[in-house]
C-alpha cells in the first residue's frame, strides 16, 4: 500500500511539473528565423541513439526554412520519443513538398485505433495497456501539436501499412507568426474540455 501511495505521488509530482511547464511555455517569444530543419531533425535524432535507441534518419542532407527552431525541436523531440517509448524504435523521413515539409516518424509499436488517434492529442490522454509501465505525463502530442498548429502546421496520426504507428510533422517553409503560446493553451482548453 504504502509503495503504491508513493508511486502515486510520483506519478502525481511528474504530471504537475509538466503541467506548469505547459502553462508558462514562452514560445510565443521566440523570434523565427531561417535554419536547417535537416540538422536540426538529425541532431535530436542523435540526441537519442546516444542514450541507446533505436532510431534512424533520412531524407535531404540540408533543407532551410524560416520557422521557430526551439518550438519545433520540442515538437520533434516530444515526437520522436513517443516513437522510440511506445513503438521500440523511430524511422525518420524528412520530405519536402513545395511549400510545405514532412517529417514522418514511424515506429514499430500497436499502433493506434484510428477512432482513438485524435484521442491521443488530448491532455493526460495516454491509450494502451502498456502505458501504465511507461513514464511520462501525457503531454507530448498536445504541445507538439499545439506548436505546428501555431507555426501553421499540424501533427497527424495513422497506423502504418508496415505496421507501428505513424506519426507526421507537417510545417510550412515560411512560418506564421502566431503567438504559439495561446494556440498551445487553447488545444490544451479544447482537449480538457473534451474530456470533461
Amino acid at each position: 500500500m504504502r509503495n503504491q501511495v508513493l508511486a502515486d505521488l510520483d506519478q502525481m509530482r511528474r504530471m504537475i511539473t509538466a503541467t506548469l511547464g505547459f502553462a508558462r511555455s514562452d514560445f510565443a517569444s521566440e523570434v523565427p528565423e531561417t535554419f536547417d530543419l535537416a540538422s536540426l531533425v538529425q541532431s535530436v535524432c542523435d540526441d537519442l541513439v546516444d542514450l541507446g535507441h533505436d532510431v534512424s534518419v533520412s531524407g535531404p542532407a540540408h533543407l532551410p526554412i524560416y520557422s521557430k527552431p526551439l518550438g519545433l525541436r520540442r515538437v520533434l523531440s516530444n515526437v520522436i520519443e513517443n516513437a522510440v517509448k511506445y513503438g521500440a524504435r523511430a524511422r525518420v523521413e524528412l520530405v519536402e513538398f513545395g511549400d510545405r515539409v514532412e517529417v514522418c516518424v514511424e515506429d514499430r509499436g500497436p499502433g493506434i485505433p484510428d477512432h482513438l488517434q485524435e484521442e491521443a492529442f488530448k491532455p493526460f490522454r495516454r491509450i494502451g495497456t502498456q502505458c501504465s509501465n511507461i513514464e511520462g505525463s501525457g503531454l507530448g502530442l498536445t504541445v507538439a501539436r499545439g506548436i505546428t498548429r501555431a507555426l501553421g502546421g499540424d501533427v497527424l496520426l495513422t497506423n502504418s501499412n508496415r505496421g507501428g504507428l505513424c506519426a507526421t510533422i507537417v510545417v510550412p517553409k515560411r512560418t506564421l507568426n502566431v503567438p504559439t503560446a495561446s494556440v498551445v493553451a487553447d488545444e490544451a482548453r479544447s482537449g480538457q474540455m473534451a474530456t470533461t
